[in-house]
């Protein structure tokens, strides 16, 4: 699955089993939307959970230090 742009990639964790994708991490709240909707796009998904920290905005700091 090819997420597209999220700010910090590497905080997410992305899990699929029998067409469940569970999503979790911090993302940012105007990716959100993009990441629940590619996740919908993929062939043979049937559910999609999110479990986002969704985060208003970015401090431009890396890794957790995303601003709440």
């Amino acid at each position: 699955m090819r997420l597209g742009h999220v700010a910090h990639l590497g905080l997410l964790e992305v899990s699929a089993d029998h067409g469940r994708v569970l999503l979790r991490g911090p993302v940012l709240a105007q990716e959100a939307d993009a990441l629940i909707s590619t996740a919908w796009s993929v062939r043979g998904v049937r559910e999609v959970e999110s479990h986002l920290d969704i985060r208003p905005r970015d401090t431009g700091a890396a890794g957790p230090a995303l601003a709440r």
